[in-house]
């Protein structure tokens, strides 16, 4: 009898316990989730406000008061923000809106990039082309912008590249303190490029990723060959007298112009195996 009564009082106790940890249980995913969604209305709250900034800072004409105090808090809120709002749907662990987020403001951000380079260049070969400062001015806002939109596209891989790194040096037997940290970083941008390149079977990307990159190629390629065209019929076919400054810049404009039509074209096109990769480790 007392056996009995002992086990009962053991089978009580272990019901009491599994009750309680599974209303812990869901009282944290309640948190969590209540967590998750506050910092989803909030991210989209900061990179609307990112957007609105943006906006505001071309259509003011703020963006060609270059090397201002105004022109530089201008520049660096719109980074803030857009960083804010990266952070944000990075704590809050939802993968669908931070695709979504990322395919959307990588869209925004390589748009304004090919337009900000389009009004340069034209900018630059009329005859009330800009100075160095403007110049200076229109690449440092066409690298920002260039450099948010691409990041934007790539950065949503490099946690399950790590662990695809892991996984293959596993599978090979390879010790994890002898990794080279070369062979580390091309895995994860090769990585990174077939994220890119290749289309995944979920809404967001069977459209988005390959085809911002490949259109952003054509996009440059096509505005940089027109800037030849332009710069050709200036110099050969009229009477435009010929300043150096001046040409300098238009040639500047024209190397971007055709090392990110080639750099992109050859990003999409090559690709490192797995194997490659792990000979590369051995020869280092």
């Amino acid at each position: 009898m007392e056996y009995m009564e002992e086990s009962g009082s053991l089978n009580r106790r272990v019901s009491y316990l599994l009750i309680y940890e599974t209303r812990r249980e869901k009282v944290m995913n309640k948190r969590n989730n209540d967590k998750k969604y506050v910092l989803i209305v909030f991210g989209w709250l900061v990179l609307l406000g990112n957007l609105i900034t943006i906006l505001q800072f071309i259509f003011s004409g703020d963006f060609e008061k270059f090397g201002t105090a105004g022109w530089w808090i201008s520049v660096l809120f719109v980074v803030l923000l857009w960083v804010a709002g990266s952070v944000l749907f990075s704590l809050s662990d939802d993968q669908t809106q931070r695709r979504l987020a990322l395919l959307i403001f990588g869209f925004f951000y390589v748009g304004i990039a090919v337009m900000i380079y389009v009004y340069w260049g034209y900018a630059q070969m009329t005859l009330s082309a800009p100075g160095w400062e403007k110049f200076a001015g229109y690449l440092i806002l066409f690298v920002i912008a260039a450099a948010i939109g691409f990041i934007c596209l790539i950065c949503e891989s490099t946690n399950l590249t790590k662990e695809k790194v892991k996984r293959e040096y596993e599978k090979r037997k390879v010790d994890d303190d002898s990794i080279s940290p070369y062979t580390f970083l091309v895995y994860i941008f090769d990585s990174a490029k077939k994220y890119i390149v290749h289309q995944e079977e979920d809404a967001y990307h069977k459209i988005c990723p390959y085809d911002l990159m490949k259109y952003a190629t054509y996009a440059f390629g096509i505005a940089d060959l027109i800037f030849w065209v332009f710069l050709i019929h200036k110099y050969v076919f009229s009477e435009k007298a010929f300043e150096p400054q001046i040409f300098i810049g238009e040639l500047i404009i024209m190397i971007i112009g055709a090392g990110l039509f080639f750099g992109l074209h050859r990003f999409q096109q090559t690709s490192f195996t797995p194997d490659q990769l792990i000979d590369i480790w051995r020869k280092k």
